[in-house]
């Protein structure tokens, strides 16, 4: 019986320490879709598919609170231990109204002035957000993106080192040329933390809308994801150790 248990014990602990792998959230809505005040059901559907990963701590920042005109405005987040601060650079200002087809996105909720932060980039010209602390999950509502035919990419850094695991830095439209006014969403989670996000393109004049910034760290992921596949082999082979382990005791 000893062994049994001992046994049970290795192998729960070998399941327990498995690491989890990074997840990505994406959804678009390709339509002028935010130019008509109506939100995308896809991206709707993959923001609250993202926000059921977190606990209901985490804060979105809607950009409501901030005046017309501020550029890079410096946040907060409400997180599980000390606030979180996040330091805008680049590109941008908080606007209201649609602006060169980039439009606020309101749904969900109580926004009485609609605003939203208002990007133009191009080569060589990023927009990172950086924290003062490593974070674990970060999603935002996008308008406007990629329509001038230019690529949307996105990076995630730690300590400066980009993060592996997915084609760095991914490309989050695969493809220029979308409608003007379309909406996606996009939201990564990764509980082995990351501190900075980089966005970028590959074209110039392409202007888009950031707006719902959500932000949590580890402690506020309440699902695990999904191991991957390398991860299931180290168990598996941990596992057979223990059997043969287990096997020769009987024997002997």
């Amino acid at each position: 019986m000893l062994r049994r248990i001992s046994f049970s014990l290795a192998a729960a602990s070998l399941l327990a320490a498995a690491p989890a792998s990074a997840q990505i959230f994406y959804a678009l809505d390709n339509s002028t879709i935010t130019q008509n005040g109506v939100a995308g059901p896809n991206s709707v559907a993959k923001r609250n598919e993202f926000l059921s990963n977190l606990s209901g701590t985490v804060q979105t920042e809607t950009f409501e609170g901030l005046a017309v005109g501020t550029g890079n405005p410096a946040l907060s987040f409400v997180g599980s231990g000390p606030t979180i601060n996040a330091a805008l650079s680049g590109n941008g200002t908080v606007q209201s109204a649609c602006s060169s087809g980039s439009c606020p996105i309101n749904y969900g909720f109580a926004d009485g002035s609609p605003r939203f932060f208002f990007l133009s980039t191009g080569t060589g010209n990023e927009f990172n957000i950086k924290f003062n602390q490593a974070v674990a999950a970060f999603g935002f509502d996008g308008s406007d993106i990629s329509d001038s035919g230019s690529s949307f990419f996105i990076q995630f850094l730690l300590g400066g080192v980009a993060l592996t695991g997915f084609n760095s830095p991914l490309n989050v439209t695969n493809s220029g040329s979308l409608a003007s006014s379309n909406q996606l969403f996009f939201g990564y989670i990764n509980t082995g933390g990351f501190d900075e996000v980089r966005v970028s393109s590959n074209g110039t004049g392409d202007f888009f809308g950031f707006d719902n910034l959500t932000v949590g760290d580890a402690q506020q992921v309440v699902s695990s994801t999904v191991p991957e596949p390398s991860t299931y082999a180290l168990m598996a082979a941990g596992l057979a150790g223990l059997l043969v382990v287990s096997r020769r005791r009987r024997v002997a």
